[in-house]
């Protein structure tokens, strides 16, 4: 039987299909610590894109400031999956920038079921 979608093509590789939807939503980062995602065991795949002017400094770690991190500069994004991430992407995220009003899409893909 030919393979269709990715839905079929997840069923296939893993013998049964996962069912998932896509959250998005969009946050506001600036100089103070922002929570920019829930820690979530069932996230799988999780895209980060930084609208605004200056870089934005993301970490699981609550502490982090705008010169420690990982690096997301403006007009950037990061990518994170459970195929080469691992855990990580299931963490908690915060980030903080060095000016205000920095724009954050957020977009995850999650399991349900």
């Amino acid at each position: 039987m030919p393979i269709r979608n990715t839905r079929e093509l997840v069923g296939f590789w893993f013998g049964d299909e996962l069912a998932s939807r896509i959250l998005e939503f969009d946050l506001t980062i600036g100089t103070s610590v922002t929570r920019v995602l829930k820690g979530n065991g069932s996230r799988i795949w999780v895209v980060l894109s930084n609208f605004g002017t200056v870089a934005i400094a993301l970490s699981t770690n609550p502490a982090v400031t705008a010169t420690t991190g990982i690096l997301l500069a403006p007009s950037g994004f990061l990518a994170f999956n459970w195929q080469s991430d691992h855990e990580f992407m299931t963490q908690e995220l915060f980030g903080i920038a060095s000016g205000a009003g920095n724009a954050l899409h957020v977009a995850e893909m999650v399991l349900i079921g």
